[in-house]
């Protein structure tokens, strides 16, 4: 009974798949088969009888081929069968980055020149259609399951003479290609040519190498800083670092004979498939908390094993909590840097010429390495650095406002009555408008003598507004009741009234009596002139 299902099943998905494929298995042993496992183009197949190959009209080329894998699905259209870095290709890639996104490369190694978002369903059982079309005004377009999925329209089409294919990471890929059932029996030839010593060399190193295994023997990387810029984000107190880092290794697995390869020493690249380190930032912040991601960086791998790789202009977010009084500040911010895999260290060449160099005049940072008593604590290298605020800079944007303010106060005990509420409204408008643009760029936590001189000018002004309201009241609607007899003694006062800095040769008891709450206002606002000028003198000298 359970056979009798095992075929049904059989059949079942047999015809599931001719339905909806519109090809069989059976028209697929007409095609001619590739397989690859190699992170690099190996097998060239020359594109001819295009007369053949059922373009259309306005088509230079349409290929057809079949593909069974996982992931990396890489084609190569190319005007010759050997293309360097600086030659121009079409570098066709489905389902890069773990199937995550799709791109076409203008060149080798390259950054894409038209990208697709999302997924690829490959079927490692079932296999995936993908056409290509090149039409006479330069249009690459990449269809999948007969939909366009990828296209790239170039000014300066390739003529395109020869196909390759390739994968990534070790995966596994076939392809069909030259099918009979759906007319492209034609489309291309395997060429017969010498494999050059860079591929030869290529398929000697890395045909059974595995990338996932650390070197044999490996305890210690050499590892190089170069720091290209620092900012310092105080509202989230992050720092954030562009670095260039240069590692340094052996690998005894890597090894060859130059007199074997051509006289060949040294490879470069940036895709071989090769074991790297993972380098942790163990108090990174945003992204880079996963760590510095080294895949797709300059390879540099020599005879003897050694390998070297360098990462440029690699951003690190760390965190750097800010310190009090700013910004009058030294900030002390470090980067704590380890390697994940198990008994490696990192070791820092102090003998380097990228070591010690100033980022620019208000930042300077070091290299120290780390040892901890800590186990749990794997930090090999601590980079220091410290960050000397530009104090000129914010005294030249930040304390014009303060002392604006400061002058329109005390401008207002001496201005006639209706100007006074005016110049001193406009001085709280001031600093009120400059200690929220200030406190866009300090901490909420952050304990700084400047936003306290703003607090004090603020509370000063909206105090001498209200008492301008004061007086104004007092000596246009004065009270119908008289004052104390000791005010009035007070304000008679000719001592009182030297002191204050007023007239006190024209002042008599008649005129006390006759406008007494007028007089009253007079003195209240030279005493708080006086008040409001210690105030000041205080709040000044306390927060500078």
């Amino acid at each position: 009974m359970y056979k009798i299902a095992i075929i049904l099943t059989i059949l079942l998905f047999y015809l599931k798949f001719s339905i909806s494929h519109e090809f069989t298995f059976t028209q697929l042993k007409t095609c001619q088969e590739y397989q690859v496992n190699d992170s690099f183009y190996k097998e060239f197949f020359k594109v001819d009888n295009l007369e053949q190959n059922n373009r259309s009209e306005n088509e230079l080329i349409r290929l057809n081929f079949f593909t069974l894998t996982l992931m990396d699905a890489h084609i190569l259209l190319s005007e010759t069968d050997s293309p360097q870095l600086s030659d121009k290709v079409y570098d066709i890639v489905i389902g890069a980055g773990q199937n995550t996104y799709s791109t076409i490369r203008a060149k080798l190694n390259s950054d894409g020149v038209a990208r697709v978002d999302g997924s690829i369903n490959f079927d490692p059982w079932i296999p995936t259609p993908i056409e290509i079309s090149q039409t006479i005004d330069g249009k690459l377009t990449v269809l999948i399951f007969n939909e366009e999925y990828i296209s790239f329209i170039d000014n300066n089409p390739l003529l395109i003479n020869f196909v390759s294919f390739k994968s990534y990471g070790g995966i596994p890929a076939k392809w069909f290609y030259d099918c009979k059932f759906n007319g492209h029996e034609y489309d291309i030839t395997m060429e017969n040519r010498k494999i050059s010593d860079m591929e030869r060399l290529e398929h000697y190193l890395f045909t059974e190498y595995d990338p996932y295994n650390k070197p044999l023997n490996l305890n210690k990387l050499n590892i190089i800083f170069h720091i290209n810029g620092a900012f310092h984000d105080e509202k989230k107190s992050i720092l954030k670092t562009r670095i260039s880092i240069k590692m340094i290794w052996e690998d005894s697995r890597l090894k060859w004979n130059s007199s074997e390869f051509g006289d060949i020493n040294i490879i470069t690249g940036t895709e071989y498939n090769i074991w790297l380190p993972i380098l942790v930032i163990y108090n990174g912040a945003e992204s880079t908390h996963k760590g510095v991601s080294l895949r797709g960086v300059k390879q540099k791998i020599f005879e003897n094993g050694k390998i070297e790789i360098e990462a440029k202009n690699t951003e690190i977010s760390t965190w750097c909590e800010s310190a009090s009084n700013w910004p009058f500040m030294n900030l002390s911010c470090e980067i704590r840097i380890g390697e994940a895999h198990e008994n490696v260290r990192l070791c820092y060449n102090k003998n380097s010429n990228l070591n010690f160099l100033p980022v620019n005049s208000f930042i300077f940072w070091r290299v120290n390495n780390y040892t901890s008593l800590d186990k749990l604590d794997k930090t090999d290298l601590v980079v220091e650095f410290l960050l000397k605020k530009n104090k000129n800079f914010y005294l030249c944007v930040y304390y014009p406002p303060i002392f604006t303010s400061i002058t329109f106060i005390i401008l207002s005990f001496i201005l006639k009555e209706e100007k006074r509420g005016l110049v001193n409204l406009l001085a709280i408008v001031i600093v009120l408008t400059s200690l929220l643009f200030l406190s866009k760029h300090t901490t909420n936590y952050s304990k700084s003598s400047l936003v306290d001189l703003y607090i004090g000018v603020s509370i000063i002004s909206t105090f001498t507004y209200f008492l301008h309201v004061l007086i104004l009241c007092l000596k246009n609607f004065s009270p119908l009741l008289s004052p104390s007899e000791w005010l009035l003694r007070v304000i008679y006062s000719r001592i009182i009234r030297f002191f204050l800095g007023m007239n006190f040769t024209k002042c008599d008891y008649v005129d006390v009596h006759a406008n007494p709450w007028k007089l009253l206002a007079e003195v209240i606002n030279r005493i708080s002139l006086i008040f409001v000028l210690l105030a000041f003198t205080v709040t000044i000298c306390k927060n500078i």
